[in-house]
This record gives structure tokens, C-alpha cells and sequence, in this order.
């Protein structure tokens, strides 16, 4: 049948093409299949809290529409597709509370629109890709609870970046000054291995709502 004349459960359309997949909480079973990529005018596809398994499919590459991106809280295992980097309209990722393992694929850097970058609670590791020019409309952040390491420098060039979420994994090296540079609203960085002295900029954080920088191995006073 058509999903757009026989008006499916959840789908939506637009000009009689798809645009729309809105799914979640449905105790939806399997894993996704490749014939997603004959959606080519998909422009949401939100699936979260349901219970797909498998790997993401490789045909998401395709979906050159695609805005939003909601797949967490299921058992999505395997690595993050490194394809994904070329969704120049994804503007929400989130892949959160799943069992993605490997590393983040420098790629993602690159999207132009990208705010909301959420993959947290994973077993992804290694370090974060280092970008000097992407992520320019990043706000949102959130790594915790993953095994990643490295330094906090490559996450503070992000410009637009307001919230972001290290708690639970091994990051090291200190804070760095220049976090007072930016408008962050939200730093939860705790159970890592930061050290040094917490940087007197961070006192210039004035939209600052909560931090967290506990369980670490941070010293001196408060600025």
C-alpha cells in the first residue's frame, strides 16, 4: 500500500513523498532496514525508546533531507557511520543510550547545521575529533558516560556550543582558560581525570546554570 494515500500509523507526508517517520515508544522490534534510503525526501525520523538492534543502516547517506535524527534509548550497536558527515541539513543527532562502540568519526565535524549532537551513554572511546572551522551552530553536547579520553581543548572552539556533557569518561589535562571565552549554560564534566587549577575565566561565565566538575583531580580554590 501507499503510506501517504492509506494515511499510516506515524509517517508523514508531504506532495505525496515522506517526510516524516515518528515512531517512538512502540516496542519496535528488528533493526533498521536499508530500504530507508528509498525515503529520499525524509526529513525526520524519530524513533526513539523502542527496542531496534542491529547496526545503523549505511543507506542513511542518502537521506540528503534529513533534519532530525532521534534514535536513542534502543540497543543500536556497531560504530557510528562516518557517512553520516555528509547529511549537510541534519540539524538534531541523536543517537543516545545505545550500545554504538569506536570512535567519532572526524566527519561529523563538518555538518553546517548541526545543533544538537547527543551520544551519551554508549561504550564509544578514543578522543573527539579535533576541528579548528566545524561545528559552527553546535549548542549542544553531550559525551557522558562513554570510555573517551583526550584533552578538553578541541571542545572549546565549538563558538555557539552552551551545553556540554563530559560526566563519566577519562578525559585529562586541566580546563582551559579560554572556556570564559564562550556562553556556556551547562558544564557537567565529573568522574574524569581533569587536573590543574580551575581557570579564574570560568568566573566570567555569567549565563552559567549548573556545573559539575567533581570526582576529578582538580586543585586550588574556587574561583
Amino acid at each position: 500500500g501507499d503510506p501517504c494515500v492509506e494515511h499510516w500509523y506515524g509517517v508523514t507526508c508531504t506532495n505525496s513523498s515522506v517526510t516524516g517517520l515518528y515512531l517512538p515508544k512502540n516496542e519496535l522490534q528488528g533493526s533498521l532496514s536499508e530500504s530507508i534510503g528509498n525515503l529520499l525526501n525524509l526529513q525526520s525520523l524519530n524513533m526513539h525508546d523502542n527496542e531496534l538492534t542491529g547496526r545503523l543502516p549505511a543507506a542513511i547517506k542518502i537521506l540528503s533531507h534529513l533534519q532530525v535524527m532521534k534514535l536513542s534509548e534502543n540497543m543500536i550497536s556497531g560504530s557510528i557511520l562516518g557517512s553520516i558527515g555528509v547529511l549537510s541539513s541534519l540539524i538534531i543527532c541523536d543517537l543516545g543510550q545505545n550500545q554504538l562502540s569506536g570512535s567519532i568519526p572526524t566527519s561529523l565535524t563538518q555538518l553546517p547545521l548541526l545543533a544538537d549532537l547527543i551520544l551519551g551513554d554508549n561504550q564509544l572511546s578514543g578522543t573527539f575529533p579535533a576541528s579548528s572551522s566545524g561545528f559552527s551552530q553546535l549548542t549542544v553536547l553531550d559525551l557522558q558516560n562513554n570510555k573517551l579520553s583526550g584533552s578538553l581543548d578541541s571542545l572549546m572552539s565549538f563558538p555557539k556550543l552552551t551545553s556540554l556533557f563530559l560526566s563519566n569518561n577519562s578525559f585529562t589535562g586541566s580546563i582551559p582558560s579560554s572556556i570564559g571565552k564562550l556562553n556556556f549554560q551547562t558544564l557537567l564534566h565529573s568522574h574524569n581525570q581533569l587536573s590543574g587549577s580551575i581557570p579564574s575565566s570560568i568566573a566570567l561565565l555569567q549565563s552559567l546554570v549548573q556545573i559539575d566538575i567533581s570526582f576529578n583531580k582538580l586543585q586550588g580554590t574556587i574561583p
